[in-house]
């Protein structure tokens, strides 16, 4: 009895960007670490990320195809609402 040829297409994985990134955001002045601080992330095409640092510091990871240059802004949590 003789094997049969079989062929099977392996299917493609999706290759992720060659650049990772993530930040470190720290105090201007001091050069504290700041944690569980809110931030907006914008690159030069003027795509904008939002997002809050975790435990150390660090921004969320972004991963991508070329090199680009970033943009990163805290953002106060303690801006008080005025009243009209």
């Amino acid at each position: 009895m003789g094997g049969a040829n079989a062929q099977a297409e392996i299917p493609l994985i999706p290759t992720l960007g060659q650049y990772n990134i993530q930040f470190e955001l720290r105090d201007k002045e001091t050069q504290d670490l700041m944690p569980f601080t809110s931030y907006m992330l914008m690159n030069d095409q003027g795509h904008v990320s939002y997002g809050k640092t975790d435990a150390n510091g660090l921004t969320q990871a972004f991963v991508t195809d070329k090199q680009e240059n970033y943009y990163l802004h805290a953002i106060n949590d303690k801006i008080k609402k005025l009243d009209n």
